[in-house]
């Protein structure tokens, strides 16, 4: 992975404006030098800094990235986010519940949903959208085995990341 903050004018202090885009991609403008953006001609090539183009090289999906045990805070654990002690592989999320740092939750939103295994391993449960009611559900691959306990973690773009644990039926 790129560090692309050195990507602008070879400088470690450089920084960028994110700009969405209407299709959801993000744009990234060099900050002191607005005419030109960030560039990828192809998966794996070389970056470059561009005048603005319209052919997709300028476009960039931010992907969350896997959340590890150590994120896993006191502060952060939401007693009830998992709606049952034990469960199926089909996982029951109620992000209702005040946040112990007093965050709402909006509802519905989507949050990006992550599983860590006994042993710590994190694994993408992708986009977990949350009705009115701050409902969600999220399926258990096979990587989790019952009888086990794991954790499930729920980040939102809007607030801190939260965790609850059950055990697998």
């Amino acid at each position: 992975m790129p560090d692309i903050q050195r990507e602008v004018d070879n400088s470690p202090a450089g920084t960028w404006n994110m700009i969405r885009t209407a299709d959801g991609f993000y744009g990234f403008q060099a900050a002191r030098h607005t005419g030109v953006y960030l560039t990828g001609a192809s998966r794996g090539a070389a970056l470059t800094l561009q005048n603005a183009s319209g052919d997709g090289s300028q476009d960039w999906r931010l992907v969350q990235q896997a959340r590890s045990r150590a994120e896993l805070t006191r502060a952060r654990y939401l007693p009830g986010l998992i709606t049952a002690p034990r469960v199926g592989r089909t996982v029951q999320l109620d992000a209702t519940m005040s946040h112990p740092d007093g965050a709402d939750r909006p509802a519905p939103t989507t949050g990006r949903a992550y599983g860590l295994t006994p042993r710590g391993r994190a694994v993408d449960l992708g986009p977990v959208p949350f009705d009115r009611s701050g409902k969600g559900t999220v399926t258990l691959p096979k990587a989790f085995v019952p009888g086990t306990a794991f954790k499930v973690a729920v980040v939102f773009d809007e607030a801190p990341l939260i965790w609850d644990a059950a055990i697998l039926r």
